[in-house]
């Protein structure tokens, strides 16, 4: 894989290892390991955060496998919750038919080859779906730093979603089932009342301190959310 002089490199050690891959850079003339790693995004990743510049790749070498690893080391710090991290690391690798490809020459027939992998293997609306979603957010980082000409992932088709099953409300009843059981199990009971009357998330919930309780107004504050825009809300116990 042919990246710019000085960049530095990344390739995979012979033998059995448990981190195969090492990044490398020529510092002061002499070829230095900079780190050693289990994926070769992972390597790829801490060579451009050292390098620390991504306008330094040449649209017309740089891979598919390249362009990730430029967006993984910007993107994944970002990210507030490590099954993020787990959902894009997966996606990338229903993309393995790309990753050797240069990105400019990837074509709508490419990505369309891509989601039939992901049928193929089994996977439904919801793997599709967030597959397309990395393919966006690499095409809108590749057209940020002039890498691409065109936004292909945007033509993308997927399957439409299927209903495994309708949500339903707590019934009166059982709402009335765990006030009388409140006795019995106390603790998991309130939490389940808690979250049945306030709409909190369960990692939500899990993140609420003794001191955001509010018994006289009867709320409660939310300091950790999923997304920036659901912290430091007020949530109130409704009746």
């Amino acid at each position: 894989m042919k990246l710019p002089n000085g960049f530095g490199t990344v390739y995979k050690l012979q033998g059995n290892r448990r981190r195969p891959y090492v990044a490398k850079k020529t510092i002061q003339g002499k070829q230095k390991a900079l780190g050693y790693f289990e994926t070769f995004e992972d390597a790829m990743a801490y060579l451009v955060e050292y390098n620390r510049d991504p306008a330094l790749l040449s649209p017309s070498k740089t891979t598919f496998a390249e362009v990730y690893a430029l967006w993984k080391a910007k993107h994944f710090p970002e990210l507030r919750s490590e099954s993020a991290r787990i959902g894009y690391r997966n996606s990338y690798r229903h993309c393995q038919r790309l990753h050797s490809m240069k990105f400019v020459d990837i074509r709508l027939p490419h990505l369309d080859a891509v989601i039939d992998d992901v049928r193929t293997a089994g996977c439904g609306y919801s793997t599709q779906k967030k597959v397309r979603c990395l393919l966006e957010q690499l095409y809108k980082y590749g057209a940020k730093y002039d890498l691409i000409t065109r936004d292909y992932a945007r033509y993308l088709d997927i399957d439409k979603p299927k209903k495994v099953y309708v949500k339903k409300p707590f019934t009166i009843r059982q709402r009335n089932k765990l006030w009388r059981g409140i006795d019995e199990m106390p603790r998991e009971i309130r939490i389940v009342l808690m979250l049945m009357y306030s709409g909190c998330r369960i990692g939500e919930f899990r993140h609420v301190r003794k001191s955001d309780v509010k018994l006289r107004r009867r709320l409660f504050v939310v300091r950790h959310s999923k997304t920036v825009a659901g912290e430091n809300r007020f949530l109130y116990l409704r009746s």
